[in-house]
């Protein structure tokens, strides 16, 4: 039954006659037995227990076979160790369908001279530890997979309100800005010819600079709230790397890039937004190297994503840090350095392209960020 129920979970149409197979089996026992007369002696006995296991244990452990090695090629993208141990398992049930169910019982394998017993033994030992493995570890793993996307959906929970936010704070400053900015200009324009005004027009300047500074702060707010739907259109990821890559060349005189382009299948993305999330990363990886140091892009894919590698040989990112590297305006750097929107916002367009990032890090030794988006089913 445990054999006959994994067939039927993977068959997409259920067979409802593979329901009646330990039904039959049971009516070919009780026919087989009704030729030897059913008298409860110990002949009986013995024709009774060779049948079950000709019936029974040799089709119901053939079928379990075929059951674990089909629903191991299932599980094998979900957790190859998992599908691995279930192979294994259906390929034990082999040896104890034929030891337990055509070799008699008391009976010495020739070439290994033990009796066969223990071999049914060992199968029974070795399927029992591959499947309780299996299960322990897909338990495991399904949890933390189930935690990974609890946090996930937090963090979106939390990016969206947080968003909601800053638009409202974004918009409400930046009329104020404009029009603090416009009068600055105004006072520049009377005030440049004069001589003796010029400690006053510096002063002006400063402040337009503070000006210009809190204005780009609000650009990126209402950058990182923004929720306006984009029109994805195929691409290839590395025509968006060497874009960005030749947008930041003015950056790189003091690191050494190494570029490792695979060939890829296409995508679909917004490319302008895909280039600001490289962007924001490399930019990230300079700043983590004020000394220099190298950075590694490089590019991938399996049959279902294309992966984009971003690694610098950097100061990392300490390990309490990196639980919270996605939140709003959170940033390791000096004050007056940065937002701390870089990386939410690179968050929120990853999310939007239905991809994932995630950033791994050793502090002292470096970081990589690793983006995956779905390729184009065909």
């Amino acid at each position: 039954m445990f054999g006959l129920g994994l067939i039927r979970s993977l068959d997409k149409k259920p067979i409802q006659w593979i329901r009646l197979i330990p039904t039959v089996l049971f009516l070919f026992w009780i026919v087989h037995l009704w030729n030897y007369e059913l008298k409860m002696d110990m002949r009986f006995l013995q024709k009774a227990d060779i049948l079950s296991r000709n019936t029974f244990g040799f089709v119901g452990s053939l079928t379990t076979a075929y059951g674990l090695v089909s629903y191991s090629k299932e599980v094998k993208k979900l957790s190859p160790v998992v599908s691995r141990n279930l192979y294994y398992a259906g390929i034990a049930f082999i040896f104890y369908g034929f030891s337990a169910g055509i070799i008699p019982s008391h009976t010495v394998i020739p070439v290994l001279a033990v009796p066969v017993e223990m071999i049914r033994g060992i199968s029974a030992v070795f399927i029992a530890c591959m499947i309780i493995k299996a299960l322990n570890i897909f338990d495991i793993e399904t949890r933390k997979k189930l935690e990974n996307h609890l946090k996930l959906l937090a963090q979106s929970e939390k990016l969206a309100s947080i968003g909601q936010l800053a638009a409202g704070i974004a918009h409400e400053i930046n009329n104020p800005l404009t029009n603090a900015s416009l009068n600055v200009q105004t006072l520049k324009i009377r005030l440049k010819d004069e001589v003796w005004d010029k400690e006053i027009l510096q002063k002006l300047e400063s402040v337009e600079r503070n000006v210009d500074r809190a204005s780009g702060i609000a650009r990126e707010l209402l950058e990182f709230s923004r929720q306006k739907e984009t029109v994805f259109v195929p691409l290839n990821i590395n025509e968006v790397i060497d874009e960005a890559l030749t947008l930041l060349e003015y950056r790189l005189n003091n690191v050494t890039m190494h570029k490792r382009l695979s060939e890829v299948p296409a995508v679909t993305g917004d490319a302008s937004r895909l280039r600001q999330v490289l962007i924001n990363i490399i930019s990230n990886a300079v700043e983590a190297m004020p000394d220099g140091g190298d950075i590694f892009v490089s590019s991938s894919h399996d049959d279902s994503h294309v992966k984009m590698e971003v690694t610098d040989t950097g100061i990392g990112i300490p390990e309490g840090h990196i639980s919270k590297v996605f939140d709003p305006f959170f940033t390791t750097k000096d004050v007056g350095s940065g937002t701390g929107l870089g990386l939410s916002i690179s968050y929120s367009i990853i999310s939007q392209h239905n991809g994932t990032i995630d950033i791994a890090s050793a502090e002292g030794k470096g970081t990589t960020v690793t983006i995956k988006l779905p390729v184009i089913k065909k």
